[in-house]
């Protein structure tokens, strides 16, 4: 059953950023396969989502746990509100981290820590269904590790997102980031507490009460899911002397 949880840390376009750094994406719905985790629920509200020191600058996220499998995680998506939209250039912070209880209160242990900048303008298409230039009819943003990063089997996760910057006052558009009522395990949280510097989370996270989730995809595959070397073997093989038996 969701509860109330303090965490505390311790601790299509592209837009390609600096090495070493996330890029963030903006299409359609993910494709779930493989270990991906997902929420796609009907939206209930969605959170005002800025750089500023109020509740809109606090960072939105969502715990989940992984299956029986060691798995590396690509990229996590947020559905952005329909009928809003950000103009460039925006940055923003996006982390992964492990869940653990200590004292009965709940431990962020950050596992990787990027930031991603949008140099370009994204926008979701109207209720009308009309996409002007620039837009996109699925409000989907995916924001994408510099490389997988590699979570255990059976473990609580939490991967959280905020917007630390904005060349551009609120006027040029507010994205919003969707979230249902509760559908999947884990739960919806923020972080930023004081409120200091926008965007970033801080040392404590709260779950919301009522265990609601935000619309999220999570790019998962199966660590090392790749064919075993006598496998491969055999493959080439067999490939071989299919190309052999063409060629008589």
């Amino acid at each position: 059953m969701k509860k109330t949880k303090l965490i505390t840390m311790t601790s299509c376009v592209a837009f390609v950023v600096s090495a070493n750094a996330a890029t963030v994406t903006v299409g359609s719905a993910p494709v779930v396969d493989g270990a991906d985790q997902s929420n796609y629920a009907t939206q209930a509200n969605k959170h005002k989502f800025w750089a500023e020191n109020s509740g809109a600058g606090l960072t939105r996220g969502q715990t989940f746990t992984t299956g029986s499998e060691d798995v590396v995680l690509n990229s996590f998506s947020f559905v952005v509100g329909d009928n809003t939209q950000a103009q460039a250039t925006k940055t923003y912070n996006i982390r992964v981290g492990s869940v653990a209880e200590a004292l009965g209160v709940s431990q962020f242990n950050v596992i990787a820590d990027q930031d991603a900048t949008q140099n370009d303008f994204w926008g979701t298409a109207a209720s009308t269904g009309v996409v002007n230039d620039g837009e996109t009819a699925a409000p989907w943003a995916t924001f994408t590790f510099d490389s997988p990063v590699s979570l255990s089997a059976n473990t609580e996760y939490a991967v959280d997102l905020g917007m630390s910057s904005s060349s551009g006052g609120w006027q040029g558009g507010i994205p919003y980031l969707s979230y249902s009522n509760s559908a999947v395990d884990g739960a919806m949280f923020s972080s930023g507490v004081t409120n200091t510097d926008p965007g970033t989370g801080d040392t404590s996270m709260n779950v919301d009460g009522n265990g609601r989730d935000m619309l999220f995809h999570l790019d998962m595959e199966v660590a090392g899911a790749v064919p075993e070397p006598s496998t491969t073997a055999l493959l080439g093989l067999g490939g071989l002397a299919l190309i052999l038996r063409r060629r008589k």
